[in-house]
């Protein structure tokens, strides 16, 4: 069919859609609690389901080349099971730490942190609705983190590894981009509980039984005291401040 054509044609490529749409699924099981409405909420969150998804890949990755070479040395040596468990070991740990390394340089964490946050940004304190995955600024996102994971598994030449090197950095700089904008986020939320806060205490002082008030028409100041210590602790107490 045209999954198998494209599959054909694209080889590893195709993994860049299907895996980066796979992994956004498991972020609906959290994204309508409205508790977690930071877009640094998202990306934690993002970030968790690609590591997840790096360590059974890598799982499976260790799996399949270790027991390959094992079986290619004892074929080589004719039954040394010695000498095959041996290489099964040094190929799982080549496998592990190169997977581990480039994983600097980007891959599932970075990817799926930067679509949730996208997500979460595009959502706010709403509920989530479908109509929302095709939300520009959640769409771009993810249109970027598909193209880098299909440049990833693509055969493009990597001299000194750095096709990866640039794939990280255009990660990196987008997670920066995200985290500075969460940061503003929670910071202008601060700022208007703050001054909500403010407000309230002015009104619910401005309301307080006894307090006095400024003689009518009198524009002057003539007349008008500050009110004592004792003044001011009776009517907070009044005020069940």
């Amino acid at each position: 069919g045209v999954t198998r054509s494209a599959a054909s044609m694209l080889g590893a490529m195709i993994a860049g859609p299907v895996e980066e749409a796979a992994k956004v699924l498991p972020l609906m099981l959290l994204i309508n609690r409205l508790k977690y409405r930071w877009t640094l909420n998202g990306m934690l969150f993002g970030a968790t389901v690609g590591c997840g998804f790096a360590a059974f890949e890598t799982a499976g990755y260790v799996l399949e080349f270790g027991l390959g070479n094992m079986l290619h040395t004892l074929v080589g040596t004719f039954g040394d099971v010695d000498k095959a468990i041996a290489a099964m070991i040094e190929q799982m740990r080549q496998v592990i730490t190169l997977r581990g390394v480039l994983t600097l340089c980007g891959s599932h964490i970075v990817w799926t942190a930067l679509c949730a946050a996208a997500l979460w940004k595009v959502r706010g304190q709403r509920k989530f609705r479908p109509n929302m995955l095709a939300d520009w600024r959640f769409l771009r996102v993810f249109l970027i983190v598909v193209g880098l994971h299909m440049a990833w598994n693509s055969p493009l030449p990597s001299f000194y590894y750095m096709k990866y090197i640039v794939i990280g950095f255009v990660g990196w700089t987008l997670v920066i981009f995200f985290i500075n904008d969460g940061l503003k986020q929670i910071r202008a939320a601060q700022e208007e509980l703050v001054q909500s806060s403010h407000d309230m205490a002015t009104a619910v002082l401005g309301a307080t039984p006894g307090a006095p008030r400024e003689p009518a028409g009198d524009d002057s100041g003539a007349g008008k005291r500050a009110p004592t210590e004792d003044e001011k602790r009776v009517w907070q107490e009044g005020a069940g401040w």
